[in-house]
């Protein structure tokens, strides 16, 4: 497809935020500060099995003999 360099500029600008507008990337059960909390409940409610495996702290040596 081959645009005119007018219309190539419009159609990008459409993407282009008004002065201070700020984009919100995650929302809902996505945000930052419920993410966890809200994937395991998803997942409870739809049957999934959760385990919550305890965090193995590893030492450097021990990742890069793996």
């Amino acid at each position: 497809m081959i645009l005119p360099a007018d219309e190539f500029i419009r159609r990008f600008l459409l993407h282009v935020l008004p002065y201070r507008f700020m984009k919100i990337r995650y929302y809902g059960f996505l945000a930052n500060r419920i993410r966890r909390k809200s994937i395991l409940l998803i997942r409870r409610l739809i049957g999934i099995a959760v385990e919550l495996a305890p965090l193995i702290k590893e030492t450097l040596q021990e990742k890069s003999c793996a």
